[in-house]
């Protein structure tokens, strides 16, 4: 376990300076995340330098072992020789201020010396008093090696007798120790005296080292009972100043106030004191609003979680008027005019805050709006990534977009909060938002689909012309090619597609078979002006042939004899000709003598031949 240690948060310093604030061990004290912000008690021991108040600090941190916000401080070095009269008054001050329980440490007996360094709050006890009840809490008188114990026994019991006697007033008191008398009660909630034993000689040995079995039994019977009279938790006495509960950070702000008027004079009046506290409470009132303002306002705005702009400045009216009866409810010793400028100040305070929030949240919104657009773009991409181009059916592109907003909003919606029931603007500008966006890429959808309307077209196109050539084909022949050539293109179409659905509605598939029939129409037409070429070559091809062989090439008078010899020679270059083409029509002029003899006098001339 760690053992703790002293920390020294005030000490003596020179020139204008002469109490020097250690606000950074004060901070390690008071501000720690374990006890910021709880319920303070502090138990302090002032008393004669050597008086013994260290030694019985010990036995308190001892007792102390459960984790309650407890401060105990020591006034080390008070009313000794080396401190003047004002510092003396000043540390027990502070120290009386501070603390909810003041132990007044003093040897032997209550003397009147004692009682005069009092007289400060009785003056400030008076000035509190017209605004509240008490000005201090809890004064113990520890006086220490008691040695009346017959008159006055050990302990509360006799320490309150004992009171009673020191504090009777008398006929020729001075003024200010009958004041004090007079006004001590006035001034703390709870006046007490303990008669403590002397614990024994060991104590003045060096080598004493605390062990509580050394120590005589009068002094741990007393001891057991001192103690557990302070610490127990059902007898921990919390800070209160103006009536309020201070916690560790209200402390940590009124020792700063304190140290600096301290610090203004020798021994500072009651009405600067005063004033000092006033001013802490107000601070004190104005960050508890403060706080309950961002702990309101914290459990309602989640991180990554926008809200309509009237939500959230519902929710800050709320929490700044829950924040502002806070501090109105708040006692202070302040004064009304104060009071009323501090509060008109919060108000403007919280008030700026709403911008801050609206703002963050306006981040959020747009983040928020943001995530869902790229999950909208990251949907639609993972159906178009394969192809790099978005190309589907229309109804295919609706229900991609439907899909893609389901998924955008359903982001958005995770990262949003809104009263059920109520519109929200910001969902219905993301809708319009992505609706354009689908609008745009319905254009870029049709674009594609007729890009691949037009490839596919091509790839019929150069199906076809590998089947065909300038000669011609039949016409079964050629609807069969375009048939296959067809279901190649459809097949290439779908292919383009980002998904490959096919439904009978689709008007991008019509419009490819409408200018596949009408490609194959311009095909046919080409085919059959190409096969009338065809005919027409090989017929002119076989006129030629059968011409040059029909013709004789000698005189008349060898015409008899030739035409014998071309009866049995014709029949075989027809069959031989009319390959290239189907022409017998021409060979019953070839086969007719007459005809032969009228082409050969130059009296007849075919016309197909001649056309040649």
């Amino acid at each position: 376990m760690e053992r703790g240690a002293a920390v020294q948060v005030v000490k003596l310093g020179e020139g204008e300076r002469r109490y020097e604030l250690d606000e950074e061990a004060l901070r390690r004290v008071l501000l720690r995340e374990d006890v910021r912000g709880l319920p303070v008690v502090v138990v302090s021991v002032a008393g004669a330098y050597r008086g013994g108040k260290s030694f019985i600090l010990n036995f308190f941190l001892r007792y102390l072992k459960a984790p309650v916000a407890v401060l105990l401080m020591d006034t080390q070095g008070t009313f000794d020789s080396e401190t003047t009269i004002g510092q003396n008054s000043t540390i027990f001050a502070l120290s009386t201020l501070i603390s909810s329980v003041q132990i007044y440490n003093l040897t032997g007996n209550i003397k009147e010396d004692d009682l005069q360094n009092l007289q400060l709050f009785t003056e400030y006890g008076k000035l509190v008093s017209e605004t509240q009840d008490k000005a201090f809490q809890t004064l113990l008188f520890l006086v220490r090696d008691w040695a009346n114990a017959f008159e006055y026994p050990y302990g509360y019991t006799g320490g309150s007798a004992f009171l009673r006697k020191r504090l009777q007033l008398k006929q020729n008191q001075k003024s200010e120790l009958r004041q004090v008398r007079e006004h001590l009660h006035s001034c703390f909630e709870d006046i007490k005296c303990f008669l403590m034993p002397h614990p024994g000689h060991c104590v003045e040995d060096p080598k004493f080292d605390g062990c509580l079995p050394d120590l005589t039994e009068n002094f741990q019977a007393a001891l057991s009972k001192l103690v557990p009279s302070l610490f127990d938790p059902k007898y921990l006495t919390p800070k209160y100043i103006s009536g309020e509960l201070v916690t560790t950070q209200d402390l940590f702000d009124y020792f700063r106030k304190y140290v600096n008027i301290f610090n203004s004079t020798d021994v500072p009046e009651a009405t600067t004191i005063y004033q000092a506290t006033a001013d802490a409470c107000l601070l004190s009132a104005t960050r508890e609003a403060r706080d309950l303002y961002s702990q309101h306002m914290e459990a309602r705005v989640r991180d990554g979680v926008s809200v309509n702009s009237a939500t959230l400045t519902a929710w800050h009216e709320a929490a700044r008027d829950l924040a502002l009866k806070r501090f109105t409810e708040k006692k202070k010793l302040a004064a009304q005019a104060d009071i009323g400028a501090q509060l008109n100040d919060l108000t403007k305070e919280l008030d700026t805050l709403l911008s801050l929030y609206l703002w963050n949240n306006d981040i959020k919104v747009r983040d928020t709006m943001g995530n869902a657009t790229k999950a909208y773009e990251e949907a639609v991409s993972r159906v178009s990534a394969e192809h790099a181009r978005l190309c589907l059916h229309p109804r295919d592109m609706a229900d991609l977009h439907a899909e893609a907003l389901r998924q955008a909003l359903a982001v958005f919606d995770g990262a949003r909060e809104v009263p059920q029931g109520e519109e929200d603007d910001r969902r219905l500008e993301l809708i319009c938002r992505l609706e354009q966006r689908y609008e745009h890429l319905c254009v870029i959808n049709e674009q594609n689909n007729k890009s691949s309307v037009m490839e596919a077209r091509e790839v019929y196109v150069r199906r076809m012309k590998l089947e065909m050539d300038q000669s011609g084909v039949s016409s079964a022949r050629l609807s069969k090619q375009h048939q296959e050539a067809v279901e190649v293109a459809t097949n290439s179409f779908y292919t383009m597609r980002s998904l490959s659905t096919r439904r009978e509605d689709d008007a991008h598939l019509q419009r490819l078979l409408q200018l596949l029939r009408r490609r194959f129409s311009e095909l046919q037409l080409t085919n059959e002006y190409n096969n009338d070429r065809a005919v027409e070559h090989a017929y002119n091809t076989y006129l030629m042939k059968m011409d040059k062989v029909t013709r004789p090439s000698g005189v008349p008078a060898l015409v008899f004899a030739f035409f014998t010899i071309l009866q049995f020679s014709l029949a075989f270059h027809h069959e031989e000709t009319k390959r290239v083409a189907n022409i017998d029509a021409a060979y019953g002029n070839y086969s007719s003598p007459v005809m032969t003899f009228l082409r050969e006098l130059g009296f007849y001339r075919d016309q197909a031949l001649g056309a040649s």
